[in-house]
């Protein structure tokens, strides 16, 4: 459920060709005084407009319709308001082929197909697929086997054969697919049928163009067809897409009244001389739109800033532990184990060892999530964040966290910033809670803390009232160091073939794609075999994960030999790699997974999109797969012109990527990362092998070093912690070294990540707001890092 946010991702929708003026308007002077605007607050806007830069041949292809639905699910899903801006103009738009429909009526509607090579043109572009749960016949991508020139000389004849025959069986539900544009889909996800959940989520404004020819004149400001007369072929207006906007508008208008909001009219003037709009109305519209939106930003980022650093950590926890437990199933011997554990009255901490990707993290959440039903649970999973990947600041929030006992005060404990004394502070804590409480600390992936493992803050014999239940990598230090803590090991084995079978079936129980009607997914005997048959060799859950992820987009004509899947984990990463790479193109999929591996905490989307525009590499390469939507050139402010990837082909990654990356918050900016340690290690292998690490550091020590320090918005100023935070870290790793000691001897840089890295603000007992500054945390960081890696042969 989306909650208060400073990262505000704003889906634009409207058609293109009418209102090119407006959306190139938008991107040169509207979002980028929103994003100067979130930033000089420590927030960040992304507009999401995935049609900017994709010719209407592009747009065309199924899988592009699919993402730009699921897209605006994600706005609405990750931003409270702004998430939906809607541009209506006089056109409809195109009307696109279904990607899917629904079995039963796509074999009525077939049965009314008489001709031949009617009905051979449908069946060559939709096959059944009985994988999806209710059966669909899917649209075959003309990226695919049947090429881009059999679509073309098939698409005409294929969308009025289904008109047709729709038509005669009188199914209106296929006749409304096949008559809905793209920009009323995404209005009917973008805005609910009830209306916005909340004011200023959605912006709908509405162009009135006075003038505007109703013949062939309007050229692309109208929705025009090919009439036959006596002077020969003529250009006229489409009255049956006149009418189809005109429902349109009514509902985008009703659904807005519905939440107690109006659509906003501008108007424009037709300049005749040059058969296009006037460009005068442009300027005020722009100042309409950044009003609206900014409006709507404040008010969020007002209630983000309401939170402290501990609620976001909690809050970020959370959400990280009921993810990962997700259709838990099994491991019925551990969770009797942890049970007993804590039953037991030892006063030992309980570790779980395993391998890697044997699910130790579900185990600890779904123990977590039971414990909670009957005795206080504190849970965190080490690097989820990047709070909780430092030692000192993990310790520092569990302190933060302990119950307030009657009494005794924590506020010596919370201020604490050196590691002795946060340590002391967290045995005193634990101290205080009382006997009766029951207390039970889970923390996860002890192995996760950067730098040497160091466990001596954990008290070696618990107080009465408190329990931890704790987990580390088999053969990692973390593991060799619990065991001299004396704490009691507990082994997690491979997932038995039968729970990994009701693992998987739960998993696609819950794979559906809501924004198609698809309610989940199964698959055939043979494909359900080679899952499970590869995930027996050694009862992995993160291959059997990988594995589902594979398997849930085949099609039940999909045919999948025996062996197409890796029995390990390495193995089905690289074939993952290897697909990725085959749809999207090797220099995009390097780029992007490379500069993720590499960061220090993660990127965001914007800072990938803008690394991956400014590659050479990436930019040849799109022509080739897009041909006919090349880079756009766009001024974004400035004098110079930009070169920006068209954002559906980060989009299209993305959706492929999503089940292998996480999102963590750091300095109040969401980040990518990946979704567990072994796929880092698989990219860097892979992309980041002997100088290309140094020289994807490199490209992100220079997009950082080109980063002002300060970011600002009039007469609001943030400190750039982006920068502060990465710039050092990737110099060092680039070898940067005359770069890097002139920034760790830069007295203002110095100052300045003290000053605004690793804010706390906190409420003491006299209702005081108490302001900790932990940035030296991460200076001493930079210090320690400069010092491990600097040449000995340099002074």
């Amino acid at each position: 459920m989306p909650r208060a946010t400073s990262v505000f991702r704003v889906f634009v929708s409207s058609t293109f060709g009418d209102l090119e003026d407006e959306r190139t308007a938008l991107h040169e002077r509207v979002f980028p005084r929103l994003r100067a605007l979130c930033a000089s607050r420590g927030g960040e806007f992304h507009a999401i407009d995935l049609r900017w830069g994709v010719s209407d041949d592009a747009a065309a292809d199924r899988r592009i319709t699919e993402i730009c639905l699921s897209e605006v699910d994600r706005c609405r899903r990750t931003t409270e308001r702004p998430n939906f801006l809607l541009v209506l103009g006089d056109r409809y738009g195109t009307t696109m082929m279904p990607p899917i429909i629904d079995a039963e009526i796509f074999r009525a509607v077939r049965e009314e197909i008489t001709d031949d090579t009617a009905r051979r043109v449908v069946d060559r572009w939709y096959w059944e697929d009985r994988n999806s749960v209710p059966p669909v016949f899917v649209l075959q991508s003309k990226r695919g086997p049947l090429g881009g020139q059999a679509w073309d000389s098939d698409k005409d004849l294929l969308r009025s054969t289904l008109l047709q025959a729709a038509e005669n069986c009188k199914d209106s539900s296929l006749l409304q697919l096949l008559r809905t544009s793209l920009t009323e889909q995404e209005a009917a996800r973008g805005i609910p049928a009830a209306g916005p959940e909340l004011p200023d989520a959605v912006h709908v404004f509405r162009r009135v163009l006075d003038g505007l020819p109703h013949d062939g004149s309007a050229g692309r400001y109208r929705d025009l067809i090919d009439v036959e007369s006596t002077g020969g072929t003529e250009k006229r207006v489409d009255p049956r897409a006149v009418a189809s906007l005109q429902r349109f508008h009514d509902g985008v208008a009703e659904r807005l009244r519905l939440g107690g909001q109006t659509v906003t009219e501008y108007r424009a003037t037709w300049d005749p001389s040059w058969g296009r709009p006037r460009k005068d109305h442009v300027e005020p519209w722009c100042d309409r739109v950044y009003t609206a939106l900014a409006a709507a930003i404040d008010a969020e980022l007002r209630a983000a800033s309401q939170l402290d650093s501990h609620q976001s950590e909690e809050l970020a926890h959370r959400a990280f532990g009921s993810e990962r437990r997700t259709g838990f199933t099994g491991r019925g011997r551990e969770l009797d184990a942890i049970t007993a554990h804590i039953r037991s009255g030892v006063t030992r901490p309980l570790v779980l060892v395993g391998e890697p990707g044997i699910g130790k993290t579900a185990l600890l959440s779904e123990a977590a999530h039971r414990i909670a039903d009957t005795r206080p649970v504190i849970a965190r999973f080490i690097g989820a964040t990047p709070r909780s990947a430092d030692l000192r600041t993990f310790v520092g929030d569990l302190c933060r966290a302990l119950p307030a006992v009657e009494g005794h005060s924590h506020a010596d404990q919370r201020s604490a910033t050196d590691m002795s004394a946060l340590a002391a502070a967290f045995r005193e804590g634990l101290a205080a809670v009382p006997p009766d409480a029951g207390l039970v600390l889970v923390l996860d992936a002890l192995d996760q803390f950067t730098g040497t493992p160091d466990l001596s803050w954990l008290p070696t014999d618990l107080p009465p009232g408190v329990h931890m239940v704790l987990s580390a990598q088999r053969g990692s230090a973390a593991e060799r160091a619990a065991v001299d803590l004396g704490a009691v090991m507990e082994p997690v084995g491979a997932l038995p073939s039968a729970e990994g079978d009701e693992l998987l079936s739960r998993w696609l129980d819950g794979a559906g794609r809501p924004w198609l009607g698809e309610a989940r997914r199964t698959l055939t005997p043979q494909q359900r075999s080679e899952v499970l048959e590869s995930f027996a060799s050694h009862g992995n859950p993160l291959h059997l994960r990988m594995a589902f992820e594979e398997a849930r987009c085949w099609a039940s004509y999909t045919h999948v030999p025996q062996g197409t899947l890796a029995t390990d984990v390495p193995g089905i990463l690289q074939q993952l790699l290897d697909r990725l790479e085959a749809e999207h193109g090797p220099a995009l999929v390097r780029e992007a997974l490379a500069l993720l591996a590499a960061s220090r905490y993660g990127l965001s989307e914007s800072e990938l999109l803008d690394l991956l525009s400014a590659s050479t590499e990436v930019t040849i390469e799109v022509p080739r797969r897009m041909p006919y939507s090349p880079p756009l050139e766009v001024r974004g402010g400035g004098a110079t012109p930009v070169k920006r990837l068209p954002p559906i082909l980060w989009a299209r990654l993305h959706a492929d990527l999503e089940p292998y990356l996480n999102e963590r918050t750091s300095e109040g900016r969401v980040l990518l990362g990946f979704y567990h340690r072994q796929l880092t290690e698989a990219v860097t292998a892979r992309y980041l092998a002997g100088h290309e690490a140094g020289a994807a550091h490199r490209r992100l020590a220079d997009y950082f070093a080109a980063q002002p320090l300060d970011l600002t918005d009039g007469g609001q100023s943030a400190a750039n912690t982006r920068k502060l935070l990465e710039l050092p870290y990737h110099l060092a790793h680039s070898g940067s070294w005359d770069d890097l000691g002139a920034i760790l001897t830069d007295f203002h840089f110095l100052q300045r990540k003290v000053e605004a890295v690793g804010i706390e603000e906190r409420i003491d007992q006299d209702g005081r707001v108490v302001v900790t500054h932990t940035g030296v945390y991460a200076l001493q960081d930079d210090f320690e890092l400069a010092l491990r890696l600097w040449p000995e042969d340099r002074e």
